[in-house]
């Protein structure tokens, strides 16, 4: 492959690595927050975000991006799909780490490289190969696995594979720069997540502290923005340079990291289910890996 093909590749695995990695130990950060309730630490997110990304917009000389976005309702209506689904996966994914769900949360995102597998098939029209198809059906099975051995449907993991792999499908239809992709994606719930700070603050006998808490609290509520921005922009620069089915392999990352956390560092359990549903998803990665590195063997050949 010429020089000129691999650059755009190579940075592509570099901003993939980045994001996976961070998002694998982030547990670690936002567990600092457990004196917030989840709601307030998703409004705060959003809100912080928001302004840190304005912020960027202006210095880096995308507000002309910006602008040029306004005036495409297509892009601004996809735009506002990816925002809304980001934020699901977003709240959904706080509650489970602050509600000692860590297992659940590694278990999604472990499920989620299949779920991309599937939407590349059905929407990008990628070729899905027999082996492929086959860790898919494990996958599934896995997931059903925990249905049974751990008596509850497993929400949590499916809403946080879903949400995610439909989020990144969107993102990499809509030919939006990263950071104001993203600065469109919170604004549009920053309203919302205003008005719920300000309700709390009339309501909550704090006052004034559900915005501004401690000092410690509040450095870490603003650091939120930077824990945000940083992986998620990576990850749909990534998006642009890769082939859809090559991010499932660096998603690998971030699931192994939160499934080490919640069971060594946190000391979750991990039931039956668990132990059936994680060996299943494990061998069908194997399995799409695999085949991902003949692919790979055979193209270099």
């Amino acid at each position: 492959m010429p020089p000129a093909d691999r650059s755009p590749q190579t940075i592509g695995y570099l901003c993939a690595l980045l994001a996976f990695g961070s998002w694998g130990i982030a547990p670690l950060y936002f567990r600092l927050l457990g004196a917030v309730p989840t709601t307030d630490m998703l409004a705060h997110r959003i809100v912080w975000t928001l302004l840190a990304l304005a912020l960027i917009v202006c210095v880096t000389g995308r507000l002309r991006q910006v602008i040029a976005t306004l005036r495409q309702p297509k892009l601004l209506g996809r735009l506002v799909i990816s925002g809304l689904l980001i934020g699901l996966n977003w709240g959904v994914w706080l509650w489970a780490i602050s509600s000692g769900h860590v297992l659940d949360s590694s278990l999604g995102y472990f499920i989620n490289p299949l779920v991309n597998v599937v939407l590349g098939v059905l929407v990008l029209k990628e070729t899905l190969t027999r082996r492929q198809g086959v860790a898919v059906g494990i996958a599934a099975l896995g997931v059903l696995g925990l249905v049974i051995g751990g008596g509850q449907f497993p929400w949590i993991a499916l809403t946080l594979a879903l949400s995610f792999g439909l989020y990144g499908l969107v993102r990499k239809i809509t030919p939006v720069d990263a950071l104001v992709g993203l600065f469109f994606e919170t604004a549009l719930v920053f309203t919302p997540c205003i008005a719920w700070l300000t309700w709390r603050a009339m309501t909550d006998p704090s006052g004034i502290g559900v915005f501004f808490p401690s000092p410690s609290l509040s450095a870490l509520l603003i650091g939120t923005s930077i824990v945000t921005i940083v992986p998620l922009a990576a990850f749909v620069a990534a998006t642009r340079r890769l082939p859809y089915a090559t991010i499932g392999i660096f998603q690998y990352i971030s699931p192994s990291g939160q499934f080490l956390l919640g069971v060594a560092v946190y000391g979750e359990s991990f039931t039956q289910g668990h132990a059936i549903a994680f060996g299943c998803i494990w061998l069908s990665l194997a399995l799409y890996t695999s085949e991902l590195l003949r692919k790979a063997r055979v193209a270099a050949a």
